[in-house]
């Protein structure tokens, strides 16, 4: 299957334990987007300096990183090996796949070397208390911020049980998005939109206005370099439902989203396809995403329009933001924020940057709540 190419992890590697976890993380990030809801693992088997089996987490359902790394390493042995992994091995059986640790204990390994600590509750520390208790040594903490990031959708799910959101608009220099008339085809350059789709990738779901989606019908799933499509994201529309006309049913699009309503008119819905009903966008909108998140979404990408980018950043709900700047003036087009309620500086909404990056004739902003 094809993959999109990702930002590479950097690292200043010390010792052979740190070149060791540096491997594991470049093996887990293979899996970037295929694994929801279980976090990127990667395993690295070492024995007498020499790597003898490697390993990681492909998809749910599936063995994980140290089972692979175990299994890749057979015909060898494996007793008295240290095994690498970027997060701490699975002691329970509450999943489809049996506990890693069991495995580790039965196979003689004499010493494991994981960057973060599990925070799913079923795990957390269990499986390290376990494997100290067989006599194996267990080393914890390097990398484990590079960890953090690496699963940091994961661990936001573990730590609030909400999904992690992040908003992401295109926008002219003068903050519009779109013309007068609506057009917004295209703002920003092929590359620009090419690493949209990164971002894409990461994300369980995709959600957009009832406006932007009626507006430009788009796809809301992720493609490859070359236009393919390499995962189908779950799709969200989310406003006043009573703005669909039968031709927009043609549109499969529609037929698989999630819908959410939030017009002042009932809405029923012909289809058998789920229906969430919200009277604002605004007052419930954290109780729209816990409902999303015991619905098994684990992440979600915003893309507009004005007025869901906008909703969220006032409610503070995001944890990432990318916004995309074209050196273009469009005038009085529609802005990219709206909030009539801000009437002094310090009552406007201050975010960090975390990076900057010049794409193609285009400048990315990368920002989180301040």
């Amino acid at each position: 299957m094809g993959r999109l190419d990702s930002p590479p992890l950097f690292f200043m590697c010390i010792d052979s334990d740190q070149q060791y976890l540096k491997q594991c993380f470049s093996l887990a990030i293979q899996a970037k987007g295929f694994t929801s809801p279980n976090p990127l693992v990667g395993a690295v088997l070492v024995k007498n300096n020499k790597i003898i089996g490697r390993g990681f987490h492909q998809g749910p359902g599936l063995p994980h990183a140290e089972v692979n790394a175990i299994n890749s390493a057979l015909g060898t042995e494996i007793r008295d090996s240290t095994l690498y992994c970027n997060l701490e091995p699975c002691c329970h059986s509450n999943k489809r796949t049996p506990p890693c640790v069991n495995l580790i204990i039965e196979s003689g390994i004499k010493r494991v070397v994981v960057s973060n600590i599990d925070p799913n509750p079923f795990v957390q520390e269990k499986g390290i208390k376990k494997l100290r208790e067989k006599g194996i040594e267990v080393d914890v903490g390097q990398f484990a911020i590079e960890g953090e990031h690496l699963n940091r959708i994961f661990f936001k799910n573990m730590r609030s049980h909400l999904p992690y959101i992040t908003i992401k608009i295109a926008s002219s220099l003068d903050g519009r998005i779109c013309l007068e008339n609506g057009s917004s085809k295209w703002i920003t350059s092929p590359l620009s939109r090419q690493y949209a789709h990164q971002i894409r990738l990461e994300h369980d779901a995709i959600m957009v206005g009832i406006n932007t989606f009626l507006a430009d019908m788009p796809a809301l799933n992720t493609r490859d370099n070359s236009n393919k499509v390499i995962k189908e994201n779950k799709k969200i529309i989310l406003g006043d439902m009573n703005k669909l006309k039968p031709q927009h049913w043609q549109h499969s699009n529609i037929s698989q989203a999630l819908l959410i309503h939030t017009g002042n008119e009932e809405y029923v819905c012909s289809s058998a396809i789920k229906t969430y009903h919200y009277k604002s966008f605004g007052s419930s909108l954290k109780n729209l995403m816990t409902a999303l998140y015991l619905d098994g979404i684990t992440s979600i990408l915003v893309e507009g329009g004005q007025k869901v980018f906008s909703s969220f950043v006032d409610e503070k709900l995001y944890d990432d933001a990318f916004i995309f700047y074209a050196p273009i003036f469009l005038g009085n087009g529609k802005s990219n924020y709206l909030n009539v309620d801000i009437s002094a500086i310090n009552l406007g909404h201050r975010m960090k940057i975390i990076e900057t990056r010049s794409i193609e004739n285009n400048f990315l902003v990368h920002l989180r709540q301040e």
